[in-house]
């Protein structure tokens, strides 16, 4: 059964499955949909929560045998397979369908997560067997025109309400990530607006909350001045920032300005080609310099190095995760650097 995120509230209080599948990495709606399931299985009594982290070398005999072995604490559990990057093995697939006999048990619940499944994993027997038991949600980048619904009911539920054009600043000033839209949103609640939130509302409201922002950061590497590049990633790392959204920010305009570089590459027009692609107005000659500075070739190597403190970040690589962070920004302000 496919479940929109914003629609498994309604799934959750209807009835609860004995298995969910998360495929995806948007931030937001990946950490909201785990933390909905993670409390509603708790008010109904799976007390007991088991996380697993699946690579090619997971010990599933061991798995199958803690499922086996009587609980201390707690009749019922929550049991969490999150699987890493990287290609689903033959031996998974028999595992995960050996999971389907257990959905029987009414005293275990699964909640079974990959960031990234190909379409065809997603095709497979094995997916659509489990898929059919379960409940299955896609956190996925949404279109623009998505987010501006999605910012819409979030807006509902806060009680709050914005003019057209504090919708459209609030969306160009956190560039579409949901993770800082719902941060800024919270921000509006805390002012407690009793009117509909202007342009000039959303301008003093979400610029309160810090110096700077991924944003700014971002804006500033475009831009190639490297003395305010450092000078916002030491604020933002002084702030405590979770690093994992300078991450999103910057693999995000990356796989942008690649994607935009190959259109133009073939044939395409630039103004067509940065249209296509969500690009706002006024961003767009920031953009255009940057790919000027910085060819297709130096920019390549970028997301595989992002992939590497995304596995830092997660435990499944050692470094300095703000180090790594502060050499990727120098490079990609300065075209001459080398990673």
């Amino acid at each position: 059964m496919k479940i929109a995120p914003e629609d498994l509230s309604l799934q959750l209080k209807r009835a609860l499955k004995g298995l969910y599948l998360i495929v995806g990495d948007e931030p937001l709606q990946r950490q909201e949909s785990f933390d909905l399931i993670r409390r509603t299985v708790k008010e109904h009594g799976f007390n007991e929560r088991s996380a697993f982290d699946i690579n090619s070398q997971f010990d599933w005999d061991l798995f199958f045998a803690k499922l086996d072995m009587p609980s201390l604490f707690s009749e019922k559990q929550l049991v969490e397979c999150h699987f890493s990057e990287g290609a689903i093995t033959k031996a998974m697939t028999e595992m995960l369908l050996k999971l389907k006999s257990r959905l029987a048990d009414q005293t275990i619940i699964f909640l079974i997560s990959f960031e990234k499944l190909s379409f065809k994993d997603q095709q497979s027997s094995w997916f659509l067997a489990l898929e059919q038991q379960g409940g299955f949600l896609h956190t996925r980048a949404l279109s623009l025109f998505e987010t501006k619904q999605w910012l819409k009911q979030r807006l509902q539920t806060q009680n709050l309400s914005l003019t057209p054009e504090a919708c459209e600043l609030l969306l160009e000033r956190t560039e579409g990530n949901l993770f800082a839209t719902a941060q800024a949103i919270e921000r509006l609640k805390i002012c407690g607006f009793t009117k509909a939130i202007t342009v000039d509302d959303i301008s003093k409201a979400v610029a309160s909350g810090s110096r700077f922002t991924v944003f700014d950061l971002i804006d500033a590497i475009l831009a190639g001045t490297l003395k305010r590049t450092v000078a916002i990633f030491q604020s933002l790392k002084n702030e405590s920032l979770d690093p994992i959204l300078v991450v999103w920010g910057i693999a995000r305009e990356v796989r942008t300005v690649l994607t935009l570089q190959s259109q133009i590459r073939m044939g395409k027009s630039p103004s067509l080609a940065f249209t296509e692609n969500g690009v706002w107005k006024r961003r767009e000659p920031l953009l255009a310099a940057f790919m000027k500075r910085a060819p297709f070739q130096t920019l390549q190597p970028i997301l595989p190095a992002l992939n590497h403190i995304d596995d830092v970040i997660k435990g499944r690589s050692i470094g300095n995760t703000w180090d790594l962070l502060y050499s990727i920004c120098l490079q990609l302000t300065d075209s001459n650097r080398s990673l």
